[in-house]
C-alpha cells in the first residue's frame, strides 16, 4: 500500500497493513499556499530577546532559540479596529500553484494543508488572550463579527486547498500530558487500545524537543514501538 492509500484505510477503519505515522519515512506532507502576509523572521532585539510579525501583525517575542515564543502585542488594539484591518487575502487561485505542483509530483503521499488556525485560534491572537477573554463578554457582537472575518478568510484558504487535491487541512493544538513523557509501554498501549491493527489512529511526535525539554532519545523510542508494533500481524485475533 502506499502512504496515501495507508492514511485512507486508517480513516476508513479498514485494517491497513502497518499504522499511520508522521515520523521517519513519513506518509505525510505539508504544504501551504505563497500568500504575502505581514509575516517577518525572527530577529534579536537585545538581552537574549527576539521578536517577530505573524501573518496577521501580531508581535511574538521569545527569550531562547527555539521555542515559538509567545504574543506580546496583538494586532487589534480596540475591537472597532476591525473596521479597518485588512486581512490577509488567502482567496486568490494563483497562490496555490506550488501546491498543485506538489501534489502532481507526490501523488503517493496524503498532503496536508496548513492553516493558521480557526477562530479562536487567531482572534485570541490578535487581541491577546487576556482581552480575547473580556471581549467575549463585554463586547460580543464585536467578537462575533471578527470570527466571522476569521472563518470567511479561512473558508477561502480550504476551498482553494481542495482545488488543488490536497487530501486534508490540519491545525495544531495541545493535547499532551503535563505529568510524564510518553516511553516504550505508553506507545504500544495507544496502539492496543486504539489503533488495534483497524485504523483510526496515526502515529506522530512533537517537532520542538528543545523547547519542552525533552531528550529526542525517549521520542525516538516511542517512534521506534509504533513502527515495530504498529503492524497489521500483530492484530490478526484482533482484527
Amino acid at each position: 500500500m502506499t502512504s496515501r492509500e495507508i492514511v485512507q484505510c486508517t480513516l476508513e477503519i479498514g485494517a491497513p497493513e502497518r499504522v499511520a505515522r508522521s515520523f521517519g519515512d513519513s506518509d505525510f506532507l505539508w504544504v501551504r499556499g505563497d500568500v504575502k502576509t505581514r509575516a517577518s523572521d525572527w530577529v534579536e532585539v537585545g538581552n537574549g530577546r527576539s521578536e517577530r510579525t505573524d501573518e496577521w501583525g501580531n508581535i511574538w517575542a521569545r527569550l531562547d532559540p527555539t521555542s515559538k515564543g509567545e504574543v506580546v502585542k496583538g494586532v487589534l488594539d480596540d475591537l472597532a479596529d476591525i473596521d479597518t484591518y485588512q486581512f490577509p487575502d488567502y482567496s486568490r487561485v494563483a497562490d496555490y500553484a506550488q501546491v498543485a505542483e506538489r501534489r502532481a509530483a507526490t501523488p503517493d503521499k496524503w498532503l496536508i494543508g496548513s492553516i493558521p488556525g480557526f477562530a479562536f485560534n487567531i482572534a485570541r491572537k490578535m487581541r491577546k488572550l487576556d482581552q480575547y477573554l473580556m471581549d467575549l463578554v463585554l463586547e460580543t457582537d464585536r467578537v462575533h463579527e471578527l470570527h466571522d472575518r476569521i472563518d470567511d478568510m479561512v473558508k477561502a484558504m480550504i476551498r482553494n486547498y481542495a482545488a488543488t487535491g490536497v487530501d486534508c487541512v490540519m491545525l495544531h493544538e495541545d493535547w499532551g500530558t503535563q505529568s510524564q513523557t510518553l516511553i516504550r509501554e505508553k506507545a504500544r498501549e495507544m496502539l492496543d487500545k486504539l489503533w488495534r491493527g483497524r485504523g483510526g489512529f496515526i502515529a506522530g511526535y512533537y517537532g520542538d524537543n528543545a523547547s519542552i525539554g525533552l531528550e529526542p532519545r525517549w521520542q525516538d523510542v516511542a517512534c521506534d514501538e509504533f513502527t515495530k508494533h504498529g503492524v497489521s500481524r500483530n492484530y490478526i485475533k484482533d482484527a
